[in-house]
This record gives C-alpha cells, sequence and structure tokens, in this order.
C-alpha cells in the first residue's frame, strides 16, 4: 500500500507544481522558441517542467525518508538521501541557468559533474558488478581513507569511483540526447522507475525501500507526462533532463548494482547516442553539434508522427527493459548484444527507408509533392513496422531461450559425478540461497561463486530440509559439511567455513557419502 500512495502522492503534487512552474516559466520568460533547425515544435513552449518534477520527488522522499521507516534501513542511511537531493539540486539548477543564458558546452558539463561527486561524496558507488561468465568483478581494490567521521570511514576507492563517475556522466548525456520529442524522457524514465521497482521487489534483490524511492519518481514524472506528452504543454529543459539520467543511474546502483538492467532499459536511447556520436566524428563535426541524426528524428523522417515515434521508442524500451527481470547476467549480455544488433538493422532499415522515400519524390510541384509524401509514408509504415515486430520476436525468443536453457546455470562434476547447480554469484542471491526453498533434486544445487578466497559464513535462516555443503578452494575440496540440518534456533543459524573458500556447493544432504566424495578431490566447473 505505501509503494501506492508514494507513486500517487508524487504524482498529484507533480501536477500542482507543473501548473506553477508554468506560469512562473512564462512570467519570467523562460521559453524555448521555435528554431526550424533542429526544434520542430511550432510555437513557443515554456520551461522549467524539470523544476516541478524535482521538488514532486525531493518533498515525498524527504517525508517517506525522515517521518517513516519505510526508507531508512539496511543499507540506506540519511546521507545517501541528501546526497541525492543535493545533486539533483546541482543539476537543475545548472539547466535553468543553461535554458536562461545557452551556456557553452563547457560550462554546461560543470554541474553533472559537481553532481556526479556529490553522489559518490555521499557514498553511494559502484562496488562491484556481475561478471556474465560467472562471479563477480570487484571495484574495492584500492581504497584511501580521507578521514572518519563518527566512527564512518570517508574514503576514495578509486575504480569505483571512476567507474560510477563515468556512469553516472554517461546516464545524463543519454536522456539529455534523448529530449528531443515530446513526452519521450518522461516516459523513458517512468518505464525505466518501474522495472527498477519490480527488480528491487523481487526475492533475489529484496530492497523495499529503494522500490518505494523508484516510485516515487515515477510517480513524479508521470505526473509531468500528462502536460509533456505530444502536444506539448511544457518541456522538462536541460536540468529536468539530466536529473532523469542521474536518478536512473542512482537507482541502479543503490539497487544492487544492476548495471546491465539500466543498460537495457536505456538501450535504445544509449545505442543511439553512441551511433550518432562515431557519425559526428566520422564527418569531423563536433560531438555537441545538434542535428536530426537521432533515432527518433529518423522515424519522423520516413513518416511517423511525433506520437507514433514516441510510443515506438516506449514498448523498444518496455520490451527490453521488462525481459531483463527475467535474465541473470549472462542472458543480460547476450540481450544487449541482440539489441545492438537489432539497432543496426533498423538504423540501416531507415537510411534505406529514407533515401527511396526522397529519390522516388523527385521534383514535382507542391501540392503534388504532400500527396506523395503522405502516400510514401504509408508505404514506408507497412514495410518498416513489419521489420520490427520480426525483429522484436527474434529477440524475445532468444531472452526466452536464456532464461530457460541457460540463465545462471553450471555444470558441476566431481569424481565423475555431475551436478547441474544454479549458480549464486551476486551478493542478493548468496544472502538469499535456498532460503524458503522446499527441497533439491538428487542431481541438482546451488553454487555460490566469489571472486576471492576467504572464510565465509552461511546464514542458514529459513532453510526448509538438510543439505550437504562442499566447501571449494581453487576447485578442489577443502572440507565437508554433511547432513547440515534445520536450523533449530532460528536467531542464529549460521555455519561457518573450515578454511578460505571461493566456491561453495550445497547438494542434497546424503549425496557426498552416496557418491564417496571426499576432501581433497578435484572439482570440474562449466558455466
Amino acid at each position: 500500500m505505501s509503494y501506492a500512495i508514494g507513486f500517487i502522492a508524487a504524482f498529484i503534487l507533480s501536477i500542482a507544481f507543473t501548473l506553477l512552474v508554468k506560469k512562473i516559466a512564462l512570467k519570467i520568460k523562460l521559453i524555448d522558441f521555435p528554431d526550424f533547425k533542429r526544434k520542430i515544435h511550432k510555437t513557443p513552449i515554456p520551461l522549467l517542467g524539470g523544476l516541478a518534477v524535482f521538488f514532486s520527488f525531493a518533498l515525498i522522499l524527504v517525508y517517506y525518508a525522515f517521518f517513516t521507516d519505510l526508507i531508512l534501513f539496511d543499507f540506506i542511511v540519511p546521507k545517501y538521501v541528501l546526497g541525492i537531493i543535493l545533486a539533483g539540486l546541482v543539476v537543475i539548477a545548472g539547466g535553468i541557468l543553461d535554458d536562461k543564458f545557452n551556456l557553452k558546452p563547457r560550462y554546461q558539463i560543470i554541474f553533472p559533474i559537481v553532481a556526479t561527486l556529490i553522489i559518490i561524496g555521499s557514498g553511494i558507488g559502484i562496488s562491484h558488478i556481475r561478471n556474465p561468465f560467472g562471479g563477480i568483478i570487484s571495484f574495492n581494490n584500492w581504497q584511501l581513507i580521507l578521514f572518519w567521521l563518527h566512527g564512518t570511514p570517508y574514503k576514495i576507492t578509486l575504480l569505483a569511483d571512476l567507474f560510477t563517475f563515468i556512469w553516472l556522466l554517461g546516464m545524463m548525456y543519454t536522456t539529455k540526447l534523448l529530449d528531443g520529442l515530446d513526452g519521450l524522457v518522461s516516459g523513458v524514465t517512468v518505464i525505466g522507475c518501474l522495472v527498477i521497482a519490480f527488480v528491487a521487489l523481487s526475492k533475489t534483490v529484496a530492497q523495499p525501500n529503494t522500490a518505494l524511492i523508484a516510485l516515487i519518481l515515477a510517480g513524479a514524472f508521470a505526473g509531468f507526462l500528462l502536460f509533456n506528452f505530444n502536444p506539448a504543454k511544457i518541456f522538462l529543459g536541460e536540468g529536468g533532463s539530466l536529473f532523469a539520467g542521474l536518478m536512473l543511474g542512482t537507482l541502479a546502483i543503490i539497487s544492487g548494482s544492476k548495471v546491465a538492467t539500466t543498460l537495457l532499459i536505456l538501450g535504445v536511447p544509449i545505442l543511439d547516442v553512441i551511433w550518432v556520436i562515431l557519425r559526428r566524428i566520422f564527418y569531423h563535426r563536433p560531438i555537441s553539434f545538434a542535428d536530426k541524426t537521432h533515432l527518433h528524428f529518423r522515424l519522423l523522417d520516413i513518416g511517423f508522427s511525433q506520437r507514433q515515434a514516441v510510443i515506438f521508442i516506449y514498448v523498444l524500451t518496455a520490451l527490453f527493459g521488462g525481459a531483463s527481470l527475467f535474465l541473470q547476467s549472462f542472458g543480460k549480455m547476450i540481450e544487449l548484444i541482440i539489441l545492438s544488433v537489432f539497432m543496426l538493422v533498423l538504423a540501416v532499415t531507415l537510411v534505406v527507408i529514407y533515401k527511396n522515400k526522397n529519390n522516388n519524390l523527385g521534383p514535382v510541384s507542391k501540392s503534388k509533392s504532400v500527396t506523395l509524401r503522405k502516400n510514401m509514408n504509408k508505404k514506408n509504415l507497412k514495410i518498416l513496422v513489419p521489420v520490427a515486430v520480426v525483429l522484436i520476436f527474434i529477440a524475445l525468443v532468444a531472452c526466452v531461450y536464456f532464461y530457460y536453457v541457460q540463465s545462471a546455470m553450471a555444470t558441476v562434476t566431481i569424481r565423475g559425478h555431475v551436478i547441474k547447480a544454479q549458480v549464486a554469484d551476486s551478493p542478493e542471491e548468496q544472502a538469499l540461497g535456498l532460503s524458503g526453498k522446499k527441497n533439491l533434486g538428487d542431481n541438482s544445487g546451488l553454487l555460490f561463486v566469489y571472486s576471492d578466497s576467504r572464510y565465509r559464513t552461511f546464514w542458514m535462516k529459513d532453510m526448509k530440509f538438510p543439505i550437504d555443503i562442499i566447501w571449494i578452494n581453487d576447485n578442489k575440496i577443502v572440507y565437508i559439511e554433511k547432513n547440515a540440518p534445520v536450523p533449530a534456533d532460528p536467531e542464529n543459524p549460521a555455519i561457518f567455513t573450515k578454511g578460505e573458500v571461493n566456491r561453495v556447493l550445497e547438494v542434497k544432504a546424503g549425496w557426498t557419502d552416496k557418491n564417496n566424495i571426499q576432501v581433497g578431490d578435484e572439482v570440474g566447473i562449466k558455466f
């Protein structure tokens, strides 16, 4: 119920603030005038929409964080919330200055950089990512403690902070460059927040506080979208589009380093941005050069209306983002490859259709040109829509295949005996373990994969059946915990390793005795 209330409260507040900032923008003449070169709106539109979204989100977040117990628990601490709000305020303020004074790119980037440093300084960062081939890639190797405050170390973690810096800047500039059609960034952000909320509520992540933050943000952007969808009555402005990327990037981090999930949510605009940047470099144009080569403009060129183009990108975002909910790291990597191929085929198709359209028009009178263009647009849609449907179908079939066949499984071989094991290689999956499951098959198990060797503690809470635990280090068994029972004391169900390990295999109780598995046996693992 709290999730719905958070969403609805932000939604209603966003509507009220949008109406207010629209009046303010008109009064102070903070308006986006059409220039007919890159901008496609035909009448002046007020800006400042990002300010309405930010205040709606910030006020509801502050209320839930400091006046309820629904946000500040587990790993989310007050400095995270304050860092998010302060960073958001910086990009909104910088965006307003840019909208008013049309700052040069070298000055524009100052505000996203400062916002990113605030997020990192508040302690939010990417400490690891999952290796698609098993295990995790840690970024916490090089640390420098700057000072201690109230028992908390404030430190620089070089690789983690650098990766976080690049990640957040990339997310902000992706949504900034995506903001070319009415309602495009707002709608994509709502979809992204909903996907992240579902991820956070899943059993493997189990972060209801992160889900609530995502739903509050979704509500704020959804309320604004009522006024921003075509024909738009107000625009996000520079600050609003940057704030969308900042928040999606930050939510990806605090929901358990779900970088791959967010890459899939924003996969279409990210690949579009990469394509446009490479194209500008090829033609020796500045990267900041404004043109109409983005996907959404290409869709307009071949006959899509603004609404059709925006909804088309909404559908792609929802499909690829939604599919990521059911895939593990390897499956997500495959989906990213599929999405890249999809975008390449789509880009080639759009270029071919566009050139064919212009070649077929030729020199004709204005009235005849309009009629020909309408006929060509209908023809182009008949070509593009089936191509897109076929590509999407192939992508979904591939995702289903990797979910059911290749998803996070490993083949473990000991003394010629084979175990098909589910892989737990993220902190969330490792914390969940076999908790709540009713049984294991005779030749199935759960394999915990770690990036380093050390002593470990296993939390057996909510176990429903006894198991054999095989401790493994460098592909050799170092100890076997036979017939580990269901915990008699639910408050103290821990089991400790007897040595340093980097793999742990849990199998059905009695499997090791049945197959004469011994300490010192070699273990073959194939992911």
